[in-house]
């Protein structure tokens, strides 16, 4: 048929002329900027990576899910002198958040719990979980910068899934310095050397939740916005209600569905030479982190779903675009449109703190209004990874933006001055 035709000649023209022939093939017939537009983001890329601030970007821009821009550049290993590629992978850290929150609402959609099941059902720890609230009036602890005298509290209300999915729940990454100490006693936390790295961990993901019970928490249930380890039980928690490993759930739900062959938990061996070096951007530019073997070869023993995946720019954006077409992709129907609405608009009113002064969903930060400073339409969604990657979906631009590296600590001002030009390409072009 005439689709089928036209990817066979887009993937022949691809193969023979490169991505410029692809960029003007997708332009045909679509609204918007064009394509030779686009490239203006190349220039913002470059510098970068010639001033030795990033070692490589993979970036990659869909409308209506043809891609109008695709661009590597740099290295996936600086050392190796191996260039990044379309195909390069990437440690995705924090985007495996959405998937864990798609595979829940699937279950959801199943009926197998709701928003307002407790959590301590799955895993009773939590129903005895303890709040840590500051003393009132008490002086900060000598040497102990930023921590005051806390009190444990009982919870005043139940755990629930709808908390997990909204990161309302009190469960924080163990960072603040009033609870820090009992994070790392536990091996969470600080211990780990970064907060979220529980892939790193030699127990289950259930496991590891479990003992996520007795830790405090940093607020009362519902009170707050705290970036944590909800989705982590999340996972656990899909695992214990579909009798699957989340890898699997993962793979026949979702990923196999999609087409998105190279995102897995771990690198096959025959797959290893496409994965992206991470680098410290704290030390010599040439200084590999420690992240380069802990997703090779084999699969982790913890299946973190809220850090665990590796992916690339097309396998990610697939998925994406599967959300931003209300949860049907090529005739495939993964979640309903209410389902991708709970995802896609504000839960948390405004106890969201982000630096949009949006919101965020199930999964998903929600752009404010736009500003100069944050020049994101309103109603844009999307997330971050703490190695250097990111993306957001312009539901109204049919737009989705993918900008992935490899650096820790990220850095921010790529991202800023890259969504500042494209701002700027779809104001004067669309």
């Amino acid at each position: 048929d005439l689709e089928k035709a036209k990817s066979r000649a887009v993937s022949f023209f691809r193969k023979l002329f490169g991505t410029a022939a692809l960029l003007v093939i997708a332009a045909l017939g679509c609204n918007g900027p064009s394509s030779k537009q686009f490239l203006r983001l190349n220039a913002v890329i470059d510098p970068f990576i010639a001033e030795g601030k990033v070692p490589g970007v993979v970036a990659l821009i869909l409308r209506d899910g043809k891609p109008v821009y695709e661009y590597a550049a740099g290295w996936a290993d600086w050392d190796a002198r191996r260039p990044m590629t379309m195909d390069t992978i990437f440690r995705v850290a924090s985007h495996t958040k959405a998937l864990t929150t798609v595979a829940a609402l699937m279950l959801i959609e199943e009926g197998k719990f709701s928003p307002e099941t407790p959590v301590g059902k799955f895993l009773p720890n939590f129903y005895y979980a303890r709040v840590a609230q500051p003393i009132e009036g008490a002086p900060p602890i000598p040497d102990k910068p930023g921590k005051r005298p806390t009190k444990l509290v009982r919870l005043e209300r139940h755990i629930t899934i709808h908390h997990l999915l909204t990161h309302t729940s009190g469960i924080s990454y163990g960072v603040h310095p009033d609870i820090a100490d009992d994070f790392k006693k536990r091996g969470f936390g600080a211990f780990l050397g970064h907060a979220w790295y529980i892939t790193g961990r030699n127990d289950t993901i259930c496991e590891a939740s479990a003992k996520l019970g007795r830790l405090p928490l940093k607020a009362q249930p519902g009170a707050r916005w705290i970036y944590g380890y909800g989705t982590d039980i999340l996972g656990c928690i899909v695992e214990k209600v579909s009798g699957m490993p989340l890898d699997e759930f993962f793979r026949k739900r979702i990923t196999d569905r999609l087409g998105m062959a190279d995102t897995h938990f771990y690198v096959e061996s025959r797959k290893k030479e496409r994965l992206a070096v991470v680098y410290d951007r704290l030390k010599d530019q040439n200084k590999r982190s420690a992240f380069q073997g802990a997703y090779v070869d084999t699969p982790p023993r913890n299946l973190s779903g809220g850090s665990g995946l590796v992916s690339t720019a097309h396998d990610y954006a697939r998925f994406l675009e599967m959300i931003r077409r209300g949860g049907e992709y090529d005739g495939e129907r993964y979640l309903k449109p209410e389902s991708i609405a709970l995802m896609t608009t504000n839960q948390v009113g405004a106890r969201y703190e982000g630096e949009n002064g949006g919101g965020f969903g199930y999964g998903f930060e929600i752009a404010g209004p736009k500003t100069p400073e944050y020049p994101q339409p309103q109603g844009a969604y999307g997330w971050y990874g703490i190695l250097g990657t990111f993306y957001r979906v312009y539901p109204k631009e049919r737009l989705v933006i993918i900008l992935y590296t490899q650096l820790f600590p990220r850095d921010n001002h790529l991202r800023g001055r890259f969504m500042s030009e494209l701002a700027d390409i779809l104001r004067k072009g669309g």
